[in-house]
């Protein structure tokens, strides 16, 4: 995962499941991506994932 300035966070492990948007909030703290699979994650600014919504 990557930050707003392109900075390296994370490497996630090897899915089948492809990146379709992401978006940071206004203040940085955090990351939401949405996937092929329909899912929806919400990460800290550290890329450590807080919730999903399927």
């Amino acid at each position: 995962m990557w930050s707003k300035g392109g900075e390296l966070l994370s490497r996630s492990k090897s899915t089948e499941d492809y990146l379709w948007g992401i978006d940071w909030s206004p203040d940085g703290k955090y990351i939401v991506t949405s996937s092929k699979e329909g899912k929806i994650i919400i990460w800290d600014k550290n890329a450590n994932s807080i919730n999903e919504l399927k």
